[in-house]
């Protein structure tokens, strides 16, 4: 019904993502970039690490509220989707890519010298051009 991840030390970690994806809220400690993944009380409760009498609260207090369970559920896989979905992760790395080359002031095949290729032009249907396609160089 729900992920609960106490952690000591974290990154991003994926596996908040995936249960977001699923629709389940999370309960996670304040580590990392967990805070910006969760916004606590939305879709998720974020609990301070190492306190296992507040995240014993946060557990009960989703088990005894099966609406507030499904409510984060719902905020979360929103949540997802708007920000952290591969459509999404994709949109931004093509957005940095048109960005750099208008920075550059170059077109797009000019910008090839630089070796900057962006891995959303590549899908779906799109073939990212080969190292020698975008430079014309031949690797050594």
């Amino acid at each position: 019904d729900m992920l609960v991840h106490p952690s000591e030390l974290e990154g991003m970690p994926y596996v908040i993502l995936h249960a977001m994806s699923l629709g389940k809220p999370v309960i996670a400690s304040n580590v990392g970039s967990i805070r910006d993944i969760l916004h606590s009380g939305e879709s998720g409760i974020v609990v301070p690490a190492r306190d296992s009498n507040v995240l014993a609260e946060a557990i009960a207090s989703l088990l005894s509220d099966r609406a507030k369970l499904q409510r984060m559920g719902a905020a979360a896989l929103d949540r997802y989707c708007l920000e952290f979905s591969l459509k999404r992760m994709l949109q931004q790395h093509e957005s940095l890519y048109d960005r750099i080359v208008k920075q550059t002031g170059r077109d797009e095949n000019a910008c090839a010298s630089t070796v900057i290729t962006s891995p959303a032009r590549a899908l779906p249907g799109r073939k990212a051009p080969s190292f020698r396609e975008a430079s014309g160089k031949e690797l050594a």
